[in-house]
């Protein structure tokens, strides 16, 4: 702790990899009251697909990287050296290894791009507004595999830490026929095949790309809602009491990325009591989780 000292609690939490290394996670938690971003400044929706990661209602357009095909020859290539391998002889556990590695190189890709983009999102902008979508049905349909390689779920939660972080507003909104209004004056285009992607109003002429129109759509209903206080799926603001249930989301963040936490100090200092281990099986990895309480 140094030569400073630090108000009680303290909570120290070590992370180990299951791929090998560690680090330590010290966070101070206060009874104070941390508001929650207010509306205000620049509207900005949000449109996520396939074709593009991302479309803004500012115009810009993000391309989808992918992260599983960068590495997709490699895993194809250890597993298959893995199949002739006999079970519990050393040469296998170490091929374990090998495999576990790629795999998380590939997560902490997708992990630290989500997290730039989102920085990049919440720049110059004071609302953010996404579509209310269950990214779970996604993961279950003929696009699943790029779906889970793009984690679009993981991606709206770092979105959402991020905008808290950066006092930017952020709500969702209904995600039925986005890509079937015209954002320019209201009007019903009708519903389009997956296969047109300009979108070209009938009524006032306005031409745009499907997807930015879709996020100009976003932004129109975010804004409606905010206005008259209601709407479904968008909450005006409320005040908090207490400490914010964001304050720390990093914190399920990283246990989610790097698996369970292997020790945990409450106050960090004199440390005597209940003491629990529990072991687990992860690709033949042992994983031992031990939890210590004053």
């Amino acid at each position: 702790m140094g030569s400073h000292r630090c108000p009680d609690p303290v909570y120290i939490r070590l992370y180990r990899f299951l791929v090998g290394g560690y680090f330590v996670m010290l966070s101070l938690q206060l009874d104070v009251d941390v508001p929650n971003p207010l509306p205000h400044g620049h509207a900005r929706g949000l449109d996520l697909g396939f074709d593009f990661f991302v479309a803004t209602s500012d115009g810009e357009e993000i391309q989808r990287p992918r992260f599983l095909k960068t590495l997709q020859r490699k895993l194809k290539l250890l597993q298959r050296r893995l199949r002739n391998k006999q079970k519990g002889s050393h040469n296998r556990r170490k091929l374990n290894q090998k495999i576990a590695r790629c795999h998380q190189r590939i997560t902490d890709t997708r992990k630290d791009w989500h997290f730039k983009l989102a920085h990049h999102l919440c720049d110059g902008a004071g609302m953010i507004f996404v579509e209310d979508i269950n990214f779970v049905s996604w993961a279950r349909g003929i696009l699943s595999k790029h779906s889970a390689d793009a984690g679009f779920g993981q991606f709206v939660n770092i979105l959402e830490w991020v905008c808290w972080k950066t006092d930017t507003y952020f709500a969702k909104v209904d995600k039925d026929g986005t890509s079937q209004i015209c954002p320019n004056c209201g009007a019903h285009t009708g519903k389009k095949e997956l296969e047109v992607r300009i979108h070209n109003c009938h009524e006032c002429g306005y031409t745009t790309t499907r997807d930015v129109a879709a996020a100009q759509e976003v932004r129109n209903r975010g804004v409606k809602a905010m206005q008259r206080g209601l709407g479904r799926g968008v909450q005006a603001p409320e005040p908090s009491s207490g400490v914010s249930p964001l304050a720390f989301p990093h914190e399920r963040l990283h246990q989610d990325a790097v698996g369970q936490i292997v020790s945990e100090n409450v106050c960090g200092l004199h440390c005597d009591g209940e003491y629990r281990l529990r072991c687990s099986s992860w690709w033949e990895t042992k994983q031992k989780t031990s939890i210590v309480r004053c």
